[in-house]
């Protein structure tokens, strides 16, 4: 219902006999979903208005670098005794004096020592930027509570002496060799979750190093730079569940991480050939590549069928296949009944199944914050 409904209809319409608990818990559900629209519902009407400026939790999410400086303010004093989830720069932060009410925060650059802030309450980090993003001030004094944190910018190399908070998620865009190794071995032992996405990588690449990653259960490699591949990072992932490799490359060269995949049940790969042999507990597997690379796959799986045993779902993107490669897939793998086995041959872009740790929003839902990062 918009402002126009609301305010040609008499004072006794459905929108204004609402009980206040009832259109609070909706305003906190708007709010959660765009974080405008406290604004846009206060000038509805009256009633509204009262509610929505009563209601704290809708005040919690806010854009400080597009919001005006008034706005900024009803934001802060509104949100009450709940923590903010942020989208600004450090300079803003440090001069409204916000390091102690954020819980979820997307910057532009990273804070540093000589900033003298520290965020007591922050879960959630996410750096963006074009330049270099200082990482040296990633230590438990500046972000006891912090447990999730994004990257999306080219990193430095990572020069601390300090304790590093205990990550459980790292997401990280690869630019070169430096920074992202230090800062994934500094959280080894804490990290259940991974995603590295690999915008470009130097000619310099000579060494390759091992991490143990023993709570490792989510890992998302998307590589994005088509040339040729050097030596390959090997994680040691005992407890991996869900494997998820996206290649630019349908040429398939040496990868960029080799994980050991003994765990796995659930599997996505995307122009990269699957080292299946070893992955003997899969329960879902699916598959973007090429048609002659699918076959291969294809009589393998049929080869060792009494090896997966586990296995519930087989999945193929089929874009460009014709229908004579589709029937010719099927025909390679006689021993399955294809009339009770989930085998989905798709033409589609959306897989039939999400798998498990996959777009997990770390502030639940769709939040506005997941959409800054």
């Amino acid at each position: 219902m918009d402002e126009s409904t609301v305010t040609t209809t008499s004072p006794s319409s459905t929108a204004q006999r609402i009980p206040f608990e009832v259109l609070s818990v909706i305003f906190e559900l708007c709010s959660t979903d765009d974080w405008k629209s406290p604004m846009r519902i206060s000038a509805v009407s009256r009633w509204w208005r009262q509610v929505v400026l009563n209601t704290p939790f809708a005040w919690q999410f806010v854009d400080l670098r597009s919001a005006a400086p008034s706005n900024s303010n009803i934001y802060i004093e509104r949100s009450g005794q709940y923590l903010l989830h942020v989208n600004s720069t450090l300079s803003t932060i440090m001069a409204l004096g916000l390091p102690d009410r954020v819980q979820c925060m997307t910057l532009n650059a990273a804070p540093g020592y000589e900033d003298n802030a520290v965020f007591p309450h922050l879960q959630h980090l996410c750096l963006q930027g074009a330049n270099a993003l200082r990482l040296g001030s990633m230590n438990m004094f500046t972000f006891p509570l912090l447990r999730h944190l994004e990257v999306g910018g080219p990193t430095g190399s990572l020069i601390t002496h300090d304790e590093l908070p205990p990550l459980e998620t790292l997401v990280v865009a690869v630019y070169s060799a430096e920074g992202w190794p230090g800062l994934l071995k500094e959280c080894t032992l804490s990290l259940t979750s991974l995603s590295l996405t690999v915008i470009s990588r130097s000619s310099f690449w000579f060494n390759s190093d091992t991490f143990d990653l023993p709570n490792l259960t989510y890992l998302k490699i998307v590589d994005k730079d088509p040339n040729f591949r050097l030596l390959s990072h090997k994680l040691v992932t005992p407890v991996l569940v869900t494997y998820i490799a996206q290649y630019a490359n349908e040429e398939m060269k040496q990868t960029f991480l080799c994980p050991t995949l003994k765990s796995v049940t659930h599997m996505r790969l995307v122009n990269q050939l699957p080292s299946i042999s070893e992955s003997t507990r899969l329960q879902t597997l699916q598959l973007d590549m090429p048609f002659v690379q699918a076959v291969g796959v294809v009589i393998d799986i049929e080869a060792g069928r009494s090896s997966y045993p586990s296995l519930e779902r087989l999945e193929f993107r089929t874009r460009g296949w014709s229908s004579d490669q589709i029937s010719r897939i099927k025909k390679r793998m006689p021993s399955w009944d294809w009339s009770d086995f989930p085998r989905i041959l798709s033409p589609n872009d959306d897989w039939s199944v999400k798998l498990p740790g996959e777009d997990e929003r770390i502030c639940g839902g769709n939040t506005p914050c997941s959409k800054w990062h």
